[in-house]
């Protein structure tokens, strides 16, 4: 991310619109409860935004969901470090 601290460990594109995809990713979770991407993609949202801890717990429920789901272990052991 340009030099910034963050621990995202990947792009996300349209960087200033992260707060509207983070409501999108909010809506698509109570839509689609059961999609473990859905949490994964919330979760990389949040962490773009700054909320480490809602993150974590998106990530876990991803994992949940899909414990196969070996991105999204990835960020949650550096997140947890």
């Amino acid at each position: 991310m340009g030099g910034t601290n963050n621990p995202n460990l990947y792009h996300f594109p349209g960087e200033h619109k992260y707060l509207e995809a983070v409501e999108t990713f909010k809506l698509n979770m109570q839509l689609l409860p059961e999609s473990w991407n859905v949490y994964d993609s919330y979760g990389e949202a949040l962490l773009i935004i700054g909320q480490k801890e809602e993150a974590i717990k998106m990530y876990y429920k991803s994992i949940e969901l899909n414990p196969k789901n070996e991105g999204g272990k990835k960020v949650l052991d550096t997140l947890l470090k």
